[in-house]
């Protein structure tokens, strides 16, 4: 959210270096193309849970996708191909 017609990244002390946890998801399952949210969890084989944009059911979402960026999960190589092909035909469109 922007207020103002300003936008900056927010400016918090954190103990902790930003980690941008959709590129190491993408890296880590070996994608072409960096699937969003949803896709993400779709290709993981899990289910979106809550409200898009809900700061808190985004963050469960996010945890849930975890063993498949920091752990040792893989996708399964058939949900990769078929996704891989609907990301071909959305661009058609």
């Amino acid at each position: 959210m922007t207020f103002g017609g300003t936008a900056r990244p927010h400016r918090s002390p954190s103990p902790l270096p930003h980690r941008n946890l959709k590129q190491e998801f993408t890296e880590r399952q070996g994608l072409r193309q960096r699937p969003g949210p949803d896709d993400a969890i779709h290709l993981a084989g899990l289910g979106f849970v809550g409200t898009h944009h809900r700061g808190v059911d985004d963050a469960r979402n996010i945890a849930q996708l975890l063993p498949w960026i920091l752990g040792d999960e893989q996708i399964d190589p058939r949900r990769v191909t078929a996704w891989e092909r609907e990301v071909k035909l959305r661009q058609r469109r």
